[in-house]
């Protein structure tokens, strides 16, 4: 291990067995119905073998404090005769307010050459599983080593976090719609783990 590199806090030992693994396999593959027969044979015959991923998990302690417009809608009648038509409004009032929110364990990839979204559809991931890491979980597995530096990986946890923070704002706004005037983030203790899942 380089020197450089963040050591794996911990790991997310396999919770499937290989036998029930390629069990799923061959029901997935049997419920294809448009899939080269090729596929089909390889699919339930061919070998396949569990990789670990890595990833880093970031924590904090937010404390947002916000004002904006709250936009009720209504509607009125204008005009008259073949004119007459209903228009709808919106009445704004302002809105502040403050919260605190503490972000456990912010998911980030930090491997190149997969597809985002589809590892994002395997959230939620059971992290109350995690393990102390320790080589003994990785015989007989694949793992990948991080290729997305802890800085890259940080800013996608916080743009993450701050759209949940602005949607969150936007509930305690409440209405309509609404209208952000000003949003202002203080974060402290900010704390991440090297993990691989």
């Amino acid at each position: 291990r380089s020197p450089e590199r963040i050591a794996v806090d911990g790991v997310l030992p396999f919770l499937v067995e290989q036998s029930r693994a390629r069990n799923n396999l061959r029901a997935w593959v049997k419920s294809l119905w448009f899939a080269p027969n090729e596929f089909l044979r390889q699919g339930v015959e061919g070998t396949f073998q569990g990789v670990y991923l890595p990833f880093f998990t970031f924590d904090t302690l937010t404390f947002t404090v916000y004002s904006g417009q709250r936009g009720d809608h209504y509607t009125v009648v204008v005009g008259s005769g073949k004119d007459q038509r209903t228009e709808r409004r919106t009445r704004w009032t302002p809105a502040a307010g403050k919260f605190q929110r503490f972000f456990d364990d912010t998911l980030v990839l930090a491997a190149t050459g997969l597809n985002r979204d589809l590892m994002r559809s395997l959230e939620p991931w059971p992290l109350g599983k995690i393990r102390a890491f320790n080589e003994s979980y990785l015989s007989g597995f694949a793992a990948r080593t991080y290729d997305v530096e802890l800085p890259a990986c940080f800013e996608e946890a916080r743009a993450r976090i701050e759209a949940a923070i602005e949607q969150q704002v936007r509930s305690e706004i409440g209405g309509d719609t609404q209208s952000i005037d000003s949003l202002r983030v203080s974060w402290s203790a900010v704390t991440c783990k090297h993990i691989l899942l």
